[in-house]
């Protein structure tokens, strides 16, 4: 068989993406090789194809978030109450929403009946069954606790959904308000104004310039082709802006500005130390040795900032550092956050502390989400205020000017 190109997507050990091509005989042999170099393929498709030109821009997500919310609470609860795994994988999976989980399930389920583990069988499934999860359940069957294990990671899910909505619920408004203006100006601009203009020109009206430039933006917005080309530089500035936030430097370094901004880097700030405290508090509740909970601590933070900080504290562990000895950087931490890491080390209750510490940073992350929010709506307000009335003022002065030449 003559080789093929495939484009692939993957994550190394350290959590981070990594993407490009190989030549491979089959797909079989090209995930062969990928995992003989210790990357965790998330998508591989052929090079020539419209999925494997877009493996390498856009990343791919590890299934549905809400299905397999919804598949971990009612498995978990299935489990607690003595249903066997096998049947309860079947029970819980039987109304699942999303066809590739639901596919992966029935493959777990029949992994399960030939003698594999459950987190062996989901192991084999990364892009439905991230390592997270996979870890928690392996630490929970190794201690005898898997129901607990699987309560932990619905927790989670329950604990980032609820995030989401109130991060939602904060932004709504000022996004309706956002459209709304935009939406006004667009119409306003695009329909009054070259109505106006035209009508002023045909009876031999000066137009001042501001009244000029709104009518030449009004005669782009109808014309089909600005539109279509407003697409295309949309689409490509956001591929680049893409392509340029995946350069460590540069990613890094706008993390650290929006990191010090009043508001914003408060609830960047709370969001990341909350994902810190609530995995890392599940991941050692569930019995997960401390350089491993950090591992996947570190995949899970999501800001490169605070990555290669856990990354740091885990090989100064290693090396017989305790933990708020290393977490000591102010300006990712709090220093209440590095105090209390202290206390639950000393007093053997370090899980329990993380998860206490997570619902306080969620508690301060939604508190500045409704003070972005109480900022945002006045000013949008005022700037749909202002872009109403200077377009206003735009279409009054021609006719003004020409009232005056009829007198």
């Amino acid at each position: 068989m003559s080789a093929q190109l495939y484009a692939y997507m993957a994550r190394r050990g350290d959590g981070r993406l990594v993407g490009g091509t190989l030549s491979a005989s089959s797909p079989h042999d090209a995930l062969d090789e990928l995992r003989g170099r210790a990357l965790v393929v998330t998508a591989l498709n052929p090079a020539g194809s419209l999925k494997g030109a877009l493996t390498g821009v856009v990343t791919p997500g590890s299934g549905n978030a809400l299905a397999l919310h919804a598949f971990f609470r009612a498995f978990a609860t299935l489990v607690r109450n003595g249903v066997p795994v096998g049947r309860a994988l079947g029970l819980a999976g039987s109304d699942c929403a999303d066809r590739r989980l639901a596919e992966a399930l029935a493959a777990v389920e029949s992994s399960i009946r030939v003698g594999s583990s459950l987190s062996g069988a989901m192991a084999n499934r990364p892009r439905q069954f991230a390592p997270l999860l996979v870890t928690i359940i392996r630490a929970g069957e190794a201690a005898g606790r898997l129901e607990e294990s699987l309560e932990s990671i619905a927790d989670l899910f329950d604990r980032r959904r609820a995030m989401q909505r109130r991060l939602v619920s904060a932004l709504a408004y000022p996004c309706i308000v956002a459209i709304s203006a935009v939406a006004l100006v667009i119409f306003l601009a695009g329909s009054v104004l070259p109505t106006i203009g035209h009508l002023a020109l045909s009876l031999g009206a000066k137009l001042p310039p501001s009244t000029a430039f709104l009518f030449w933006c009004g005669s782009l917005l109808i014309r089909p082709a600005s539109w279509i080309v407003g697409l295309v530089c949309a689409i490509c500035t956001a591929l680049a802006v893409r392509r340029l936030l995946a350069v460590d430097a540069v990613a890094t370094t706008l993390e650290a500005v929006i990191g010090q901004t009043p508001i914003v880097g408060r609830i960047v700030r709370s969001s990341a130390t909350a994902r810190l405290s609530r995995t890392l508090g599940t991941l050692l509740a569930a019995g997960v040795e401390i350089g491993e909970a950090l591992t996947h601590s570190a995949d899970a933070v999501g800001t490169r900032c605070y990555r290669s900080v856990i990354e740091r504290t885990r090989e100064s562990i290693a090396e017989g550092a305790s933990l708020a000895s290393v977490l000591c950087d102010r300006r990712l931490f709090d220093p209440l956050f590095i105090q209390l890491v202290k206390i639950g080390e000393e007093s053997g209750s370090l899980d329990r502390m993380l998860l206490q510490i997570a619902a306080e940073s969620e508690a301060q992350a939604e508190a500045s989400l409704l003070a972005l929010s109480t900022t945002l709506e006045p000013f949008l307000i005022l700037i749909l205020g202002a872009l109403v009335g200077g377009i206003v003022a735009a279409v009054l002065m021609p006719l003004y000017s020409l009232i005056g030449s009829i007198r």
